[in-house]
């Protein structure tokens, strides 16, 4: 009766595992690159500005990026959350959750 059932589950947890694989995958080498790339500015800077004033100016560019990328996920964030505060697109996440239980009691049948 619940074979049905453990087989989408697991299919559906390996499907999801295997998707956030494939990103991480896909999102490594850039990462190495963006760290080779912070190796050579840093040594670009070190030589041409000396050893302290380098790393400080390495140190305000990654605070500046990472502020920047701070406000505009917190912004979002908050559009998102005044979205479901409001109400909008809530009603397609129901309908989509009532078809899927519809779909599920039709697989496993009525108890």
């Amino acid at each position: 009766m619940f074979a049905g059932l453990i087989k989408q589950a697991m299919g559906a947890a390996t499907g999801l595992v295997f998707k956030y694989v494939a990103r991480a995958s896909i999102a490594l080498p850039f990462v190495i690159a963006l760290g080779f790339a912070l190796a050579a500015i840093s040594v670009l800077l070190v030589q041409r500005f000396g050893h302290v004033f380098g790393y400080w100016m390495i140190a305000d560019g990654l605070t500046l990026i990472g502020h920047r990328n701070h406000c505009l996920f917190s912004q979002r964030a908050e559009r998102l959350r005044r979205k479901r505060l409001t109400g909008r697109g809530t009603r397609h996440a129901k309908t989509s959750d009532r078809g899927r239980i519809t779909k599920l009691v039709r697989r496993c049948g009525s108890p």
